[in-house]
């Protein structure tokens, strides 16, 4: 998968070269009364689909919040923290 996103070139000779489409990101969120926003988890490209994984930190947190209520929970992100 290329993204339709272009970059200067460095040297080719060519004036842009396509940037490859990206397989992940870390997902961050700003949880209730913090000045600074936390990794929550990690979304990557797994065959086909995108699949988010809460990080382990991110479960240990007294202060973690679900981030799709309807499907995770409170009492299943505590289960999966275990």
């Amino acid at each position: 998968m290329i993204s339709d996103r272009f970059r200067p070139a460095a040297a080719s000779g060519t004036a842009y070269v396509p940037i490859p489409a990206a397989t992940e990101a870390f997902v961050w969120i700003w949880l209730p009364d913090t000045l600074e926003p936390v990794v929550a988890g990690r979304i990557a490209l797994e065959d086909g689909l995108y699949v988010f994984n809460y990080g382990r930190s991110y479960l240990e947190r007294t202060d973690a919040l679900p981030i799709y209520l309807p499907c995770l929970s409170s009492e299943h992100l505590a289960q999966i923290a275990a």
